[in-house]
């Protein structure tokens, strides 16, 4: 009875590592885990830390994410693995089931450092449940990196680094972002004494310094001010036509350093004066109705006297 009980369990779990899944069998009063180190569902890329190339694994899914590195060997320097969710969240990491140590990484969605832990151990606790989580910072982030210990300080990886190669194949996959800034009015045309409501972003940089001017047909500054994008690079304030602004176009020129280079970018918008021609007639029309107006009125009155 108790060979067939042996043979029963090496069957079962001869199956299992043949289908090679992560999987959990109970045999009479014996938990059997079987855990796959195959990782042919990753798919491969490059990346780019700084100047330091690396070929990743991507964990751009739930059940490839909850994997992880797990039950892997030690990975040289010029490997690890990606995890991209599927928006921004606080990616917090752990350590059961772990064969080596760890440097891990956490980016913003322009590949900006977020947060770094190094020399991460793996948790050797029977019981999970107590293993340490790391990334607790509660900030949200597109991507975290995984790395074998050691990485950070050999590469002179820092909360500066940046994350810059594209990953090709990848739904969600980040690329270099331009260095740019766009404007918008909620108009083209105003008039003398109209309030102009002026948005933009900053592409490239989050929170942000942008230095704006606007200045009138003749050249004349009107308005100097700095605003701070947010963190998706966004800003906005709002002006005032000149009540004594004259025709011609007002230009709206702003300037920010993205990443250690100066953008500029123009917009312009029009401020329309009608012309005389335009206004004389509504007002000899109004003059002419009060003069009308003010002759019946005194024909009444004197009438009205007599």
């Amino acid at each position: 009875m108790k060979k067939l009980l042996l043979f029963s369990a090496l069957l079962v779990c001869s199956i299992l590592l043949f289908f090679g899944k992560d999987v959990k069998a109970d045999v009479g009063d014996t938990t059997v885990f079987v855990a796959s180190t195959n990782q042919s569902t990753f798919s491969s890329q490059e990346i780019k830390l700084d100047n330091v190339t690396l070929n990743v694994k991507i964990a751009d899914t739930p059940d490839k994410m909850e994997q992880g590195l797990q039950y892997s060997d030690p990975l040289p320097y010029t490997e690890g693995m990606l995890f991209i969710p599927q928006s921004p969240e606080v990616l917090a990491m752990w350590m059961p089931n772990m064969k080596f140590s760890l440097d891990m990484i956490w980016f913003d969605n322009n590949g900006n450092v977020l947060h770094i832990e190094k020399n991460v151990p793996p948790c050797t606790s029977l019981d999970q449940s107590t293993c340490p989580i790391y990334n607790r910072t509660g900030q949200p982030s597109q991507y975290a990196l995984e790395v074998t210990a050691g990485f950070v300080d050999k590469n002179n990886i820092t909360m500066n680094s940046k994350l810059t190669m594209p990953i090709s194949g990848v739904s969600n996959s980040f690329a270099p972002m331009e260095q740019t800034i766009t404007l918008a009015t909620d108009k083209e045309a105003y008039l003398p004494g109209d309030t102009v409501q002026l948005s933009g972003m900053a592409v490239g940089q989050p929170n942000i310094l942008v230095a704006l001017q606007i200045k009138d047909s003749s050249g004349n500054i009107i308005l100097i001010r700095t605003v701070q994008s947010d963190s998706n690079g966004n800003f906005a304030i709002q002006f005032k036509i000149p009540p004594t602004a004259t025709s011609g176009n007002f230009s709206i020129i702003s300037s920010a350093k993205i990443n250690g280079l100066i953008i500029n970018q123009t917009k312009t918008v029009t401020a329309t004066v009608p012309e005389f021609g335009t206004l004389i007639m509504p007002l000899f029309g109004i003059s002419f109705i009060m003069i009308s107006m003010m002759t019946i009125f005194l024909r009444k009155f004197r009438n009205y006297q007599r």
